[in-house]
């Protein structure tokens, strides 16, 4: 007895006995569906390990600006803490008024140019 399968090759259908064994030709369906599997699964593997490299990228980046920003309030930290070490000492009050310009009633300002100008 002879069967005809999808893809036109005959397939001998074995006796009983055993006699006549042949291979039974399956056809490409399940090869190709197991490499259409391996394809996808290879792109999806990809695509996750860019996801994640973007994410370690992403978390460094906000870390790095984490650090900058920490090391700016402890710069503000230790500056408050100078203020507040001194803010009753009269002679750090009068340099902070000097530094912004201010002069006693009976000195003189005196305003200097470089020589080069």
């Amino acid at each position: 007895m002879t069967i005809q399968s999808h893809t036109g090759s005959e397939i001998k259908e074995s006796t009983p006995e055993g006699e006549n064994k042949q291979p039974v030709d399956r056809g490409w369906g399940g090869s190709l569906l197991l490499v259409v599997l391996a394809v996808i699964g290879s792109f999806h593997a990809m695509i996750m390990i860019g996801i994640e490299a973007y994410r370690a990228y992403t978390t460094q980046k906000a870390l790095t600006q984490l650090e900058v920003e920490i090391n700016t309030l402890e710069y503000e930290l230790n500056g408050l803490k100078v203020i507040l070490e001194y803010g009753n000492d009269p002679l750090y009050h009068e340099q902070l008024a000097r530094n912004l310009g201010y002069i006693f009633s009976d000195e003189k300002r005196v305003i200097t140019y470089p020589e080069d100008r």
